[in-house]
């Protein structure tokens, strides 16, 4: 129950931490971002946004390496790709690669590291 419960708010005991004392972490665990006349943002997401310096896919998730829901430094962080349907043909699969990531596509085909940033 500790671990769980450090690993969403930060905390392992006492009583439940006030919105204050989150330090905008929700009930979930991932910390919220709040910005004058905007709705509250995920971190990570905004994060991962900045490092890819582009908005993420309605299909691209971001995934904390070490499970830890507010450790959003960049390196904890990676992007995972849900496309739906799920169980897809190998060609269409490699379709949709080449046309959401041509940039890895390139550089797999020139033997260079794949990264999206």
């Amino acid at each position: 129950m500790h671990t769980r419960r450090l690993s969403r708010t930060g905390s392992i005991g006492g009583a439940a931490p006030t919105r204050q004392q989150r330090n905008g972490i929700d009930a979930n665990g991932y910390r919220r971002i709040q910005r004058t006349g905007f709705p509250a943002v995920l971190e990570h997401r905004l994060v991962m946004e900045t490092l890819l310096g582009r908005p993420l896919e309605s299909y691209e998730n971001v995934h904390h390496k070490n499970g830890i829901r507010h450790d959003n430094a960049p390196s904890n962080l990676e992007v995972w790709v849900t496309p739906q349907p799920k169980g897809q043909r190998p060609e269409d699969l490699a379709a949709w690669v080449v046309e959401h990531y041509p940039e890895l596509v390139h550089a797999a085909l020139n033997g260079e590291p794949l990264s999206l940033f």
